[in-house]
């Protein structure tokens, strides 16, 4: 059964709730080609970059990417067009919102070998507002032929991947259908994505 949007606004919203200043300009400033460019999720801190990107130049599909399964899962499930539309309202309502472009890192934790928690804070004109971020590592695979993606998946690197004899082993899902000459790329990543919001109480600015 489809959620409806409004509860998937609502979600959504509860999870940025944190992030929003109180009063000021939501003006944050277009990214350079150069920041377009270095979007990634090879880190927490890149991740959180290519976020802050994404918000500045309404890429709304980089946006979504950098959402993980888990963040997707615990907010009760929900589709690119229902995140687009679901953003779309919460920033009318709350244009503050992108001011999380202009957050700085403050502290960085290890949670677990695959999550990390960063403590940021935004500050525009008199305020200060602090939260943070926690960061999960996705495993997934792609496979590709000419037409695009054919099938991929989360996946245990550690399973999936191995040495042997000094060559990378790699063992995923064959797609059916298919035959091996007709596939053009096959993609296996570690990337971190955005698993949870939250605010923090950090130390005064002094």
């Amino acid at each position: 059964m489809r959620r409806p949007l409004y509860a998937i606004r609502f979600q959504l919203w509860a999870a940025f709730a944190a992030l929003v200043a109180s009063t000021g300009s939501a003006c944050v400033s277009a990214p350079t080609p150069a920041e377009v460019l270095a979007t990634g999720f090879h880190s927490p801190e890149q991740a959180l970059e290519t976020f802050q990107t994404a918000l500045r130049a309404d890429l709304v599909d980089l946006e979504y990417r950098c959402l993980s399964t888990e963040f997707k899962e615990s907010h009760g499930g929900f589709s690119w067009l229902a995140y687009d539309e679901a953003r779309r309202r919460v920033l009318e309502e709350e244009p503050f919102f992108k001011l999380v472009a202009r957050a700085t890192v403050e502290k960085r934790t290890q949670l677990a070998p695959n999550r990390v928690r960063l403590e940021c804070r935004v500050r525009f004109l008199f305020q200060t507002k602090s939260f943070t971020i926690d960061f999960v590592r996705e495993d997934a695979y792609l496979v590709r032929d000419a037409e695009g993606p054919l099938e991929g998946d989360l996946l245990s690197f550690e399973d999936a991947v191995r040495e042997e004899d000094g060559r990378l082993v790699v063992r995923v899902p064959f797609p059916e259908g298919v035959e091996l000459e007709e596939l053009t790329g096959l993609e296996i990543a570690r990337e971190w994505k955005i698993a949870a919001f939250a605010e923090a109480t950090l130390p005064p600015v002094p």
